[in-house]
């Protein structure tokens, strides 16, 4: 069984490495971020905007930071890309228009996250990350609902 062609937005995309993988660094960087602002506000109005600035640049440094611990060196980064997924008896393919596709066995896949518009489907080992799966690379809801049983089913069978 085979998706459409589809890719995941980047800002979506790093806001999902974020979610997912560091939920702790986005907690802090919002509370860091509201303490500021509230801060500099409290002061005047001018520290106010210098502390927008501030946290800004916070914002896009940790961003730069999560998406290189996170996002190079993982298949987390192919989500970005125009692609397909297709899954086997045993495996699931992330293939792209040109190049060679990425395989994984069945076996590496975690539990699935359900998030607007998709799914975040976990694989670990080598090169390990996550694969987005979009609603919109179906037809039907009941074709993602059998895409997803046949990501998940471990038998001999397809």
């Amino acid at each position: 069984m085979e998706t459409k062609e589809f890719r995941l937005g980047r800002m979506k995309c790093y806001l999902l490495m974020l979610a997912y993988q560091a939920p702790t660094v986005g907690w802090v960087l919002g509370a860091v971020v509201v303490a500021t602002l509230v801060a500099g506000f409290m002061v005047s109005p001018w520290v106010g905007l210098v502390t927008v600035g501030v946290d800004a640049f916070l914002c896009v440094m940790v961003m730069s930071l999560i998406i290189m611990a996170y996002g190079l060196g993982s298949v987390t980064g192919c989500n970005m890309s125009l692609h397909t997924l297709s899954v086997t008896a045993q495996t699931l393919s992330v293939n792209f228009e040109e190049g060679a596709p990425l395989v994984f066995e069945k076996k590496r896949l975690g539990r699935y996250t359900i998030y607007p518009g998709g799914i975040v489907v976990p694989i670990d080992g080598r090169k390990g990350g996550w694969i987005w799966v979009a609603s919109r690379a179906f037809e039907q809801g009941a074709d993602m609902a059998e895409f997803i049983k046949r990501l998940y089913d471990r038998g001999e069978g397809e």
